[in-house]
């Protein structure tokens, strides 16, 4: 059977969709275009409703032509208690995946299969790698035990579970020998790994063992901010394969806000801890995240996210509106303005342009290091240690020949708000 796959979302979910294709491969699966399918599998997003929206446009998109629909992932799993709404021929939950080729094979009958009970981790490696780019990311850990007000993640993939050591460590191992160059830890918190084991955070022993295996950089996404050790700090300044790149999502710096969010933490104590790491390692990168328009959010705690931002000078920031999920007890909360929201947001991401445009001109006239991925336009596309794959800019090399998936030396002589503009270094 022809099938084609859609994934939506997160990083973490295109690692659950090339499991699912090595699945289907290992059976005798062909993948093809979705035009030549005969079976459509979309990994579904569901954890805010413009992603749900997303999902169901998808769905809707496939049904319309006639293919066999199949359903997997988060909306059927946010959806359990009413499996019927989701429309398809095979909707499976998370970690039911391996029932996918044999439930593909009675849709061609025409039986329908609906599989969904608690979430559960899908781990079949090795994986088919979708991404034609030198770099794959390695989930470490699935599942959330923060329990943010706001947020659906624990309701979809349950509780913080990590994955085996030596499956990671395997999995790694595979990765390189297929000749990725970047291994990009994800997990809805890469801090937190290995503390529902033995109570213990691991995570910068997970990195010392990864050290072994022949990949050029290694970077960790989704930090949490009271989770940075000074063990994990020590392991990232004293080794040049960890990359200086902190992914530290704050979601506000406004101590009541925060509390109304279920979160930990101060805006005091998050500039502390960003003066800590740029101490202990003086060209870290930072990437974060905030919600803007949080319930009761007041102009007082919106102008200190604001005063925050400009002292915190974080290189990069991703801003978004507050989405009342119907699960999630913040949708409890009065709501503000879609009006005021807006309004806020266009402030936070002017500043934050501006911001961004000043950090990385502070690169002009410097050498980094870019990992070469192929032409965009009549221009070289690479990323340095300073940009993660599909949330960040990128370098863009002068050049005819891309050497796609080689690293190559460059100076920097122009920035934008996103982007840097450089020469290779000859010699």
């Amino acid at each position: 059977m022809k099938v084609a796959f859609i994934s939506l979302g997160c990083p973490k979910n295109r690692v659950d969709t090339e499991s699912l294709l090595s699945l289907l491969l290992e059976r005798g699966f062909h993948l093809s275009s979705e035009k030549e399918a005969e079976a459509v599998v979309i990994n579904t997003c569901a954890f805010i409703k413009p992603a749900v929206e997303e999902s169901l446009r998808e769905m809707r998109r496939v049904k319309r032509r006639g293919q066999i629909l199949a359903v997997v992932g988060c909306l059927p799993q946010r959806w359990r208690r009413n499996p019927s709404s989701v429309e398809a021929d095979v909707v499976l939950g998370l970690g039911k995946g391996w029932k996918l080729p044999e439930a593909l094979l009675r849709a061609k009958k025409g039986e329908r299969s609906v599989e969904i009970g608690e979430p559960e981790p899908l781990n079949t490696p090795p994986r088919y790698i979708l991404t034609t780019y030198p770099y794959a990311y390695l989930k470490i850990a699935d599942g959330c035990d923060n329990r943010c007000n706001y947020c659906t993640i624990p309701l979809i993939r349950g509780s913080f579970h990590s994955r085996k050591e030596e499956d990671i460590l395997k999995e790694a191992q595979e990765l390189a020998r297929r000749g990725i160059k970047e291994l990009i830890l994800v997990a809805q918190e890469t801090t937190r790994y290995g503390f529902d084991i033995n109570r213990e955070l691991t995570l910068p022993k997970l990195l010392v063992k990864l050290l072994n295996i022949e990949v050029k950089w290694i970077r960790i996404m989704y930090m949490h901010p009271a989770r940075i050790t000074p063990s994990l700090l020590e392991t990232m300044a004293t080794s040049d394969k960890i990359v200086k790149y902190f992914d530290i999502p704050f979601q506000h710096v406004s101590t009541r806000i925060l509390r109304l969010m279920g979160r930990e933490g101060s805006g005091k104590e998050y500039l502390a801890l960003i003066e800590k790491i740029r101490k202990a390692i003086p060209n870290a990168c930072f990437r974060s995240s905030f919600i803007v328009g949080f319930p009761t959010e007041s102009e007082e705690d919106f102008q200190y996210l604001l005063s925050f931002l400009e002292e915190a000078k974080l290189d990069k920031v991703g801003f978004f509106p507050f989405y009342a999920e119907s699960e999630a007890p913040a949708s409890r909360l009065p709501s503000l303005a879609k009006s005021l929201i807006k309004e806020r947001l266009g402030q936070a991401r002017e500043l934050q342009k501006r911001i961004g445009e000043e950090r990385n001109k502070e690169q002009i006239g410097k050498e980094l290091e870019v990992l070469l991925e192929g032409f965009q336009g009549d221009r070289i596309r690479g990323r340095s240690y300073r940009e993660a794959p599909e949330v960040d800019g990128a370098v863009f090399v002068k050049g005819n020949t891309c050497r796609a998936g080689e690293f190559v030396r460059v100076k920097i002589h122009g920035a934008d708000s996103y982007n840097l503009f450089a020469e290779e270094v000859k010699g």
